[in-house]
């Protein structure tokens, strides 16, 4: 394999050029490959412009422009390529009572797998006022239209965001509260979507004479509705929430667990998942899986990558009622890699299961493809309209006790009730901690924490347990130079069960 890359800004002699407020960016990357009797050369070029201008001490503006063009080169197979063009111009202005925000951008993407463009058009506009002595008041519009220029596969989609929040800070309470309206409309698929959720929190802070202990507690309540009305004849699939995503590396994926990986579940579809999983270079046996919590109709799985992905990479779809053994779906599973959308496109008939995974095998044509997100999707029917509600309440009471100036202690109660709904079912949830933190020198931190809790749903009785037990040692004898031990044990229970 050979790897050739140029990374870039403007040098010194270049900057003496331009005005100061004008700056690029550079990045090319060659690649090429051979496996086997299959050559692949790839070449990716990036350049961004960036200009700012500060008109008045108040106001000012910014603008940019990139573009990215990524080609692949084989000797066996079809070559492809992807250009993105992306203009945005940002006003802000900042006032010592508020700040005014606003930003305006435009992207447009062309691939050699569809004919016409993507173009996704976007404006948005923020208001913050900073006057502490009254309530903080925080507002945010967003539009965003995205339509195919020319494409087979027309779309044509409107999404409109408004939200407005206040917080408010006296002694030791602190209030917030939010409001949000979100709009979308699919004028090609039929669907138009409405959904409003109200946020209240409330949190306190008590710190005793001494400051040998202090006491936190907050209590959070959330109410969220949604209308759905489908009004072709066309087949929607709609994203679904699940309790959390799942990974592991295995080669036997009919028998084996999965660890929890918050950040495949993160809501971020551009930024690699942490630490990278990459499909690329024919890298197989990666499962990405959910846990729903409980039994779930399912009709889809997204897998969202960085970059375009080759599409003769194959997945098979799994199902599980105790993330231990797993069962492969015996009906067919469609996949299509979606290149407007950098996404991998997992159908099959719907399916009820708790847990589900996707895992890949087969060649890439990409060496490196990283992925960022996973989502589950359900089908909604022709021609119906769907209304959901749900609330959720959560209280947490945290104290901890300094026994010395070298211990302190601390035990947390966290208590989340959501009655049942038409987005999930009942959920009850309790946890405890105890923490012990012990610094013997001041260049030396070791805690302990065992944490116990336990979540059950109505729906089937399902009860899930858990027990952890962790001890962390880090080390700092030099401002460069930091050291670090962790040891876990961790125990995870369903219905009694021992799964993990």
């Amino acid at each position: 394999m050979v790897l050739l890359a140029v990374l870039a800004g403007l040098s010194s002699p270049a900057e003496a050029l331009l005005p100061n407020n004008l700056h690029g960016y550079l990045r090319v990357t060659g690649v090429s490959s051979t496996a086997d009797s299959q050559t692949t050369k790839s070449l990716s070029q990036e350049y961004s412009v960036y200009w700012s201008k500060q008109l008045t001490p108040w106001f000012q503006t910014r603008a940019s422009l990139r573009y990215q063009n990524l080609g692949l080169d084989q000797n066996l197979g079809e070559n492809s390529w992807r250009r993105e063009y992306q203009p945005t111009s940002e006003v802000l202005w900042t006032h010592p009572d508020f700040v005014v925000n606003g930003l305006a951008n435009r992207r447009k993407t062309t691939n050699s797998t569809e004919d016409g463009s993507l173009i996704t058009d976007g404006v948005s506009v923020t208001l913050s006022t900073r006057m502490i002595r009254y309530p903080l008041l925080r507002a945010r519009y967003e539009w965003e239209h995205n339509f195919s220029d020319g494409a087979a596969v027309a779309r044509d989609t409107r999404r409109n965001n408004g939200q407005v929040g206040l917080t408010y800070s006296i002694r030791q309470h602190s209030l917030a509260y939010t409001f949000a309206r979100n709009r979308y409309d699919d004028d090609r698929g039929g669907m138009q979507l409405t959904e409003t959720r109200h946020q209240f929190r409330w949190h306190q802070t008590t710190i005793f004479p001494g400051r040998f202990a202090r006491v936190a507690s907050s209590y959070d309540f959330g109410y969220r509705a949604q209308e759905t009305e489908v009004t072709g004849d066309t087949t929607v699939l709609f994203p679904i929430p699940y309790r959390t995503a799942l990974y592991a590396l295995d080669a036997t994926p009919e028998f084996g667990t999965l660890d929890s990986l918050p950040s495949l579940a993160d809501g971020n579809t551009t930024s690699p998942v942490q630490p990278p999983i990459n499909i690329g270079a024919g890298l197989p046996d990666h499962n990405l899986g959910l846990d729903f919590g409980y039994e779930t109709a399912v009709a889809a799985l997204y897998i969202y990558t960085d970059r375009p992905s080759g599409p003769q990479q194959s997945w098979r779809v799994w199902s599980s009622s105790d993330n231990l053994s797993w069962t492969p779906l015996t009906e067919p599973v469609t996949v299509f890699f979606n290149p407007a959308f950098n996404r991998y496109e997992l159908m099959f008939p719907t399916i009820i299961g708790r847990y589900f995974k996707a895992v890949n095998s087969g060649a890439n044509d990409e060496p490196t493809v990283l992925v960022t997100e996973l989502e589950a999707r359900e089908r909604l029917p022709q021609n119906s309209r769907d209304t959901r509600h749900q609330t959720t309440h959560r209280i947490d009471l945290i104290g901890t006790v300094t026994l010395t100036k070298t211990v302190e202690t601390s035990a947390e109660l966290a208590v989340r009730r959501q009655p049942r709904g038409e987005f999930t079912d009942s959920r009850n949830q309790v946890s405890s901690a105890f923490s012990l933190r012990h610094t013997p020198w001041t260049f030396a931190l070791q805690t302990i924490r065992y944490q116990t809790g336990y979540e059950d749903f109505s729906s089937g009785g399902v009860r899930n347990d858990h027990r952890n037990l962790t001890y962390t040692l880090t080390v700092t004898p030099l401002t460069t130079l930091h050291f670090s031990f962790a040891a876990v044990n961790r125990l995870d229970y369903i219905e009694s069960v021992k799964t993990q």
